[in-house]
């Protein structure tokens, strides 16, 4: 009965955001009642209350199983030694879903998106320069995720791999210059 019951609620969740989202292609954000999603979903206000407590939940709700998807697909890989792979599926997967993060960006929600990419942050980051690094890079994969998503997604996800790792192997050399300076003046 349990599991027949967690089915059905996670049914109801997609339908509700496959609602919210159809809705934002329509109306403006702030314009969408719970009666429209309800009524778009085809379930019932008392569905979607137990299930979500504004618009922002579902996003969020949403924002998250896609990234739980997307981590379930990158988790082989290693960000250091596999940078090239983990960017190129990153846009891949987003490419799948621009029409959600286009209909963020419109709805002057894309700090939802960064929120959602920032949350691993404060998990992994142990000291104060770590959490700047990953803040500095999770910005600038934002913006230029949401820039890509803004002009069409008209270059691949193999053209943007190339050029994130080209703006990464840039700033390489100033960190390597930082850092043998920083050793000399120990010496």
């Amino acid at each position: 009965m349990n599991k027949k019951r967690n089915a059905a609620n996670t049914f109801a969740k997609e339908c509700i955001a496959t609602a919210l989202f159809k809705l934002m292609k329509e109306k403006k954000y702030e314009d969408i009642t719970i009666t429209d999603i309800a009524k778009t979903a085809g379930v019932s206000r008392v569905t979607y209350y137990r299930n979500f407590n504004s618009k922002d939940d579902i996003i969020t709700h949403y924002l998250d199983e896609l990234g739980y998807q997307l981590h379930q697909e990158t988790k082989h890989l290693n960000p250091i030694e596999d940078t090239y792979a983990c960017v190129f599926s990153l846009f891949r997967y987003w490419r799948r879903y621009s029409d959600v993060l286009l209909c963020l960006y419109e709805a002057r929600l894309g700090y939802m998106l960064l929120d959602h990419l920032n949350q691993p942050i404060s998990r992994f980051a142990v000291t104060t320069r770590e959490k700047y690094e990953a803040c500095y890079y999770v910005g600038s994969m934002h913006n230029i995720l949401l820039e890509w998503i803004k002009g069409g997604a008209k270059e691949t996800p193999e053209e943007m791999a190339d050029i994130i790792c080209n703006l990464l192997r840039k700033s390489i050399p100033s960190q390597a210059i930082e850092i043998r300076q920083h050793i000399s003046l120990q010496d």
